[in-house]
């Protein structure tokens, strides 16, 4: 049984080595002018509706955080009256989260994806 653990090590060890050197192969790619017009149009056919995805996401986003917001303004001032601070730290904590989902949109501009 011994034997055949160490032969069973081995196998898994010969396999690691074969997936990282097959991880870590880097393959050349040439660029040609000949199919360019053609591999943009592909490109542009598989990217155009993640972009209408991604606009829809990022919208949906939006119009959440301003009922987020809207709910925690109420429950501000609601907290504000009854001068009640645990209440005021959850409802400007709220506020702030609406603000970064309203917002989400411009976050992704600051990080380079345009929506």
């Amino acid at each position: 049984m011994n034997k055949l653990k160490k032969i069973m090590y081995k196998i898994y060890v010969a396999g690691i080595i074969f997936i990282s050197g097959i991880i870590t192969r880097t393959i050349p790619a040439f660029a040609s002018d000949t199919n360019s017009k053609e591999v943009e149009k592909i490109i542009d056919a598989i990217i155009n509706p993640l972009n209408i995805l991604l606009a829809v996401i990022v919208a949906g986003l939006a119009v959440a955080g301003g009922f987020i917001i809207t709910k925690n303004i109420t429950e501000l001032s609601v907290a504000v009256q009854q001068q009640d601070s645990t209440g005021m730290f959850h409802a400007i904590r709220g506020i702030i989260s609406g603000v970064l989902l309203a917002a989400t949109g411009l976050i992704l501009g600051i990080f380079g994806i345009k929506v």
